[in-house]
């Protein structure tokens, strides 16, 4: 990895396996014996053209970090293979990096527009943004629930979910405990 190359000296946290160019699964697991057998995660099996949205920035970020790869970068070509069919179902890819806050504003909308529903399971608990949309859901009639892990990898975490927790179940909003180590990231 060209470290020198980044001024921000920031990684990526990404995690999606491609296989054959036709199969990706993306969501919060790591690779490891510890994340498949002792802790709860979740990732989601992805085909169609989705598939080569993320491989091309895997591509790309690949590239990037190569030898002369900011100038690589603006060659590289990368064809599709995976053809829209009529079963297919559109996904939209949403980022977060240094600049770019696309989850969190796409959470909040969502939230924002509920009126039924809405279900949460985080490991990491600490937008007090997301919290204060909960509490305005909820007391807007929506049925709000939220799962929270015992234990994660963050004592200073486990502190914040704590602190949220107590204020949901104030303003009625369900909160239930995962009974061990999670990493899971999820909305519905």
């Amino acid at each position: 990895v060209q470290v020198l190359s980044n001024p921000w000296l920031a990684g990526d946290h990404t995690k999606v396996v491609i296989v054959d160019e036709r199969i990706a699964f993306a969501g919060g697991m790591n690779i490891g014996r510890e994340y498949r057998y002792e802790w709860h995660d979740m990732m989601v099996e992805l085909t169609g053209p989705v598939v080569d949205y993320l491989r091309d920035n895997f591509e790309k970020i690949w590239v990037k970090h190569q030898v002369l790869g900011d100038f690589r970068v603006l060659f590289r070509r990368v064809e599709p293979v995976n053809a829209l069919s009529a079963s297919d179902y559109p996904v939209r890819i949403l980022r977060t990096d240094a600049q770019i806050v696309q989850i969190l504003k796409a959470q909040i909308a969502a939230i924002r527009n509920a009126r039924q529903r809405i279900y949460i399971e985080n490991a990491y608990f600490t937008s007090d943004a997301i919290l204060y949309e909960l509490v305005k859901a909820r007391q807007r009639g929506v049925d709000v629930r939220v799962i929270l892990p015992y234990e994660n990898d963050s004592g200073l975490i486990n502190r914040s979910n704590a602190i949220a927790a107590n204020r949901m179940l104030a303003s009625g909003i369900r909160v239930y405990i995962f009974p061990g180590m999670s990493h899971l990231k999820g909305a519905i």
